[in-house]
């Protein structure tokens, strides 16, 4: 009878186990990434407590090596070995199907961006033109493409919101939010069904180096839904767009970008990047870029996001000769009194055209990062590919880079390229925590959409999420990779199913470092049954007043707060919020110093808070 009991126990105990490694849910292997270097963090997050996942490589350029993983089993691992061209890299876990994937857009190095079209933020549609004027751009829109200001354009028009609707047109779309991934941040929505090839973008672009190759590059993603039959039998037309770039009137090169394909159910993120280069003739410091949908047919319609044109140039990656970096692959380790060299190499880019481009004759500039201001700064005296540290000391310690760009031109930011990023410490030097910038809740039908920023990561494994009822006992709903080291902003979100719950439903994160310690976030919260209020603040950075914009779905009492670093109240304001969109003034902060605040938004629901800079 023992043994019966004993092998009864055994066999729930193993039929638990395999419930909760069923319960175990991919929910996303991170965003589709741009990497200039040789490598890239991967990031991926689940639902459940499971730990039964892996990585593996899908697809990757023709002729390439195949690439290492730090890791197979981590959720966030570094992957190397990356060569020019496309990856498509697989984060599977327990089951056939439970499995997301995400693509790697592998290019030459790149410098700040020229041109910068994110489409701006707010719930509200403008005209592309009244757009590009607010932020002292110049572009038009083709002739066959009219604005309409809805989730759902008809045919030939187009509008620039935060999200499409996936019950447009008898459910043929996919719900798509905004690329870049800051709050209410919008995209271009184009409905091109059943038009000829029509313009829908033209700029023009100033102040471009003479004979550099530039890259030009947008994130599209397609919003028809896979299986959907509104098209009838022969299925959605692809769409197609082709860019163009002129001096003046006269074609220097064009590309197309294929067919955008429908977005799979297992892809991690709809968004996919088309780019292309185009090398300035000599004697001309000005481009002419157009894009146009050439095609038509039912079902051509698609966002566009983040349109950037940079200054392209050789790869180049930083590394210690005889050093391994720690876990993240941008930080090095170094004892007190030693000596060594930061490495930097250039490796040629690959051209459209299929030829490699070098610089003529390379200049090369160190830079390092205040601490204080952000502010990327030259080090006197550093020209050279190699930076050598005599007697390493705690003053040494600090972010790093490299800029390369034709003689003359390295310290014009339109015309040079710049390196990967490393972090140099010592061995005594205590892990910094997480600087986390806006954290917000927001309702969604039947879900919470957890949205956060992260300033600068140190040694950042992966953030942990809570959710109480009562805002006391906490309990872990998942987990999302985190960076590792990087002195880059970071966007994350997660989304919890609070379908059925009621009240005030409180969350915090917890961010994992590499040795398995944690801290936890403020906590922040959302009515189960109404929308939470969101905040963004402008301009950031500031130097003057500063503008609270408030969405907010009922009428509430709130406080906003601005209060420095240490946690010293520097403005304190009641507001009586409305219904919709408020905006409060902060006025007068031009006396303040320097350096980072936080805004605080505090109402009976909800708390958020926002970090800006003041310059």
């Amino acid at each position: 009878m023992k043994t019966n009991v004993l092998f009864c126990v055994a066999v729930l105990c193993n039929f638990l186990l395999g419930v909760q490694l069923k319960a175990q849910t991919i929910t996303s292997a991170g965003k589709n990434q741009l990497v200039t270097s040789t490598s890239a963090n991967l990031l991926g997050t689940i639902t459940g407590n499971g730990t039964n996942y892996t990585w593996s490589v899908q697809t990757r350029p023709s002729g390439s090596a195949v690439p290492v993983f730090s890791s197979t089993t981590s959720l966030n691992p570094t992957i190397s070995g990356l060569e020019n061209g496309t990856y498509k890299v697989r984060f599977a876990g327990n089951g056939a199907n439970n499995y997301k994937e995400v693509y790697l857009y592998v290019t030459g190095s790149r410098g700040a961006p020229l041109l910068n079209i994110d489409f701006g933020s707010g719930t509200t549609s403008q005209t592309l033109s009244d757009y590009l004027t607010s932020i002292g751009s110049t572009g038009t829109t083709g002739l066959n493409y009219q604005h309409n200001g809805t989730q759902c354009p008809n045919d030939g028009y187009y509008s620039i919101l935060p999200r499409s609707n996936g019950t447009c047109f008898s459910s043929s779309w996919i719900d798509v939010s905004d690329h870049t991934g800051n709050p209410n941040g919008r995209y271009l929505i184009v409905n091109a069904n059943n038009q000829t090839a029509g313009t829908y973008y033209e700029q023009n672009i100033t102040n471009l180096c003479s004979g550099n190759a530039y890259e030009f590059s947008v994130w599209v993603a397609n919003l028809n839904r896979i299986g959907n039959t509104t098209c009838g039998a022969g299925g959605f037309a692809l769409p197609a767009i082709t860019f163009s770039f002129y001096n003046g009137n006269t074609l220097i090169t064009t590309k197309t970008t294929g067919s955008v394909p429908l977005v799979a159910t297992t892809e991690s993120d709809p968004w996919k990047r088309y780019a292309a280069t185009v090398k300035v003739p000599n004697g001309v410091s000005q481009l002419r870029v157009v894009m146009t949908s050439n095609i038509g047919g039912c079902g051509v319609d698609f966002g566009l996001d983040d349109i950037q044109l940079t200054s392209y140039g050789p790869s180049i990656s930083i590394n210690i000769a005889g050093g391994t970096p720690v876990p993240g692959g941008t930080v090095f380790e170094r004892p007190y009194t030693s000596s060594f060299s930061l490495q930097a190499t250039p490796q040629a880019a690959r051209l459209d055209d299929g030829t490699d481009y070098t610089y003529a004759s390379a200049a090369y500039q160190w830079q390092r990062k205040n601490s204080t201001t952000g502010v990327w700064e030259n080090v006197s005296g550093r020209t050279t590919v190699q930076y050598d540290v005599t007697g390493f000391n705690r003053t040494d310690t600090g972010w790093y880079r490299i800029v390369m760009a034709n003689s003359g031109n390295v310290d014009n930011a339109n015309c040079r390229v710049v390196s990967n990023e490393v972090y140099l410490k010592g061995p005594d030097e205590a892990t910094l925590p997480i600087t986390l910038g806006a954290f917000t809740v927001s309702k969604q039908n039947n879900t919470a959409l957890l949205k956060w920023t992260t300033l600068n990561e140190k040694e950042n494994a992966y953030f942990e999420v809570y959710r109480s009822l009562n805002g006391v006992d906490f309990e872990r709903i998942g987990t999302v990779a985190g960076s590792g080291t990087t002195g880059l902003t970071n966007n994350y979100q997660f989304t919890d199913d609070i379908n059925g719950l009621s009240g005030i439903i409180y969350y915090r994160l917890k961010d994992i470092d590499f040795d398995g310690n944690g801290t936890f976030s403020k906590i922040i919260s959302l009515r189960g049954e109404n929308n939470a209020a969101t905040i963004s603040v402008y301009p950031n950075p500031f130097v003057g007043d500063i503008k609270v914009t408030v969405n907010s779905s009922r009428e509430q009492l709130a406080t906003i707060r601005l209060t420095n670093m240490a946690g010293q109240v520097l403005v304190n304001k009641q507001a009586l919020i409305q219904r919709g969109q408020n905006i409060v003034v902060l006025p007068e902060l031009n006396k303040l110093q320097k350096g980072l605040y936080i805004v605080e938004f505090v109402s009976d629901e909800t708390r958020v808070v926002e970090k800006i800079l003041k310059k």
